[in-house]
């Protein structure tokens, strides 16, 4: 499946056609390069890797793991209150202070007027009474961070994510690769029913967005001057519902 992508657009133009059978950019000394040239060159190749890469994997297809994992022990605490800035809980040890019990928060979720600020833990002790293994109702929580982030615990709960590892799968004819991600399905159940899976984004980067594209031939009159732009495709883990049909940017894991 080629790229989404229309490229034959300004200032680009890229207008190169399979039909036309062009294999080779055939360059001639003392003519002048065109930039539909060298595009056309690129076009030439990957339409060659597309072909092979096509008679062995399916559009989505994982090639270096990469794997998606779901976690139906993703721990969740509903906060009545906290001191300081919610997002310094992220990345430290709690310790309720009645029970005792410790956990590692790995995320963060602030209130969205409906549920509450939240906490998504995972326990790694249990309490001082050597059973309790979850914090209580109504006690206070205190938080290693360095700006002694506290919270009041309203209650706890067992959600549901999804996660995926570091890995490249072959996407609209390229090799992408993908990011470890993590992606909370349901805050305070685990009984997740999702089309789970990875959206496709796909878009132009110029030297405004990423200033390592200016041209970086130190002592030339061209230095730091703006050039060509690059074409990104980027995997974020979703969700879809169940009964969700798009596919145009999204492929099912």
């Amino acid at each position: 499946m080629p790229s989404k992508t229309d490229f034959n657009v300004s200032p680009y133009y890229d207008d190169f056609s399979e039909a036309k059978k062009f294999h080779r950019v055939m360059y001639r000394p003392a003519f002048a390069v065109q930039a539909r040239e060298l595009t056309t060159q690129q076009a030439i190749l990957q339409n060659q890797i597309e072909k092979l890469a096509d008679s062995m994997y399916k559009h989505g297809s994982m090639v270096i793991p990469g794997e998606v994992t779901y976690d139906l022990n993703h721990f969740s605490i509903k906060l009545t209150s906290f001191t300081g800035t919610l997002a310094n809980f992220a990345g430290t040890a709690i310790t309720g202070g009645t029970s005792g019990v410790v956990a590692d928060v790995l995320s963060v979720v602030a209130t969205d007027g409906t549920d509450p600020d939240t906490l998504f833990v995972k326990y790694r002790n249990s309490g001082t009474d050597n059973a309790s293994d979850k914090f209580t109702d109504g006690e206070s929580l205190t938080s290693g961070a360095s700006t002694g982030e506290t919270g009041v615990v309203n209650t706890c709960a067992t959600g549901s994510a999804a996660h995926i590892e570091a890995g490249t799968y072959y996407i609209n004819g390229f090799f992408v690769e993908v990011d470890q991600q993590s992606l909370t399905l349901d805050k305070y159940t685990n009984t997740p029913s999702y089309r789970v899976g990875l959206t496709i984004g796909e878009t132009f980067t110029t030297s405004t967005d990423d200033t390592s594209l200016l041209d970086n031939a130190t002592g030339s009159s061209n230095e730091n001057a703006s050039g060509a732009h690059r074409f990104k495709i980027t995997l974020t883990l979703a969700k879809l519902s169940i009964t969700s049909t798009e596919d145009s940017s999204f492929v099912e894991k």
